[in-house]
Order: structure tokens, then C-alpha cells, then sequence
């Protein structure tokens, strides 16, 4: 059970990070939902500006961040649409 929703994420992930049509917060929304990583609320709580989620972002070990942390603008609009400023 535990393995088909993580792939079922991991599609989910795919299908919208390739989608150039889709930027910001919403390529991230898709994992960052409290369940598999932590939701909006939280990380404007963990974090308190632009600078400091993106650095958070970009430091990660989790593979399924590879692409989007080397994004930064894509991280700065997320940050930004979260409400950090």
C-alpha cells in the first residue's frame, strides 16, 4: 500500500514538473501536501523569508528535489506565492 501511494506521488511529481505550464507553487504542491513532505503552513512557519526557503530547498538530500533545487527562480516564485517574503 505504502509503496503504491509513494509511486503514485512520484508520477504525480512528474507529470507536473515537466509541464512547463505549471511554475511556482504549483510544482511543488503535489508533494508538499503535510503528508509527504511538509504543506504551505508549515513552511512559511520553518521559514521566514525568499532566501531562507530557498536555501533550505536547495541544501535537501531528497532525491525527488534534484531538479526543482537547481531552479531557483521556480523556488523564488514558490516562496513568494507561499506568502515569504
Amino acid at each position: 500500500m505504502k509503496l503504491t501511494k509513494f509511486i503514485g506521488m512520484v508520477v504525480v511529481f512528474l507529470a507536473i514538473t515537466s509541464s512547463s505550464a505549471f511554475a511556482g507553487w504549483s510544482t511543488c504542491i503535489g508533494c508538499h501536501n503535510g503528508t509527504v513532505a511538509p504543506d504551505k503552513n508549515k513552511l512559511v512557519q520553518q521559514y521566514p523569508s525568499v532566501d531562507a526557503f530557498i536555501k533550505a530547498a536547495q541544501a535537501t538530500k531528497n532525491p525527488l528535489m534534484d531538479t526543482i533545487k537547481k531552479d531557483e527562480k521556480n523556488l523564488r516564485e514558490a516562496a513568494q506565492e507561499i506568502g515569504l517574503k
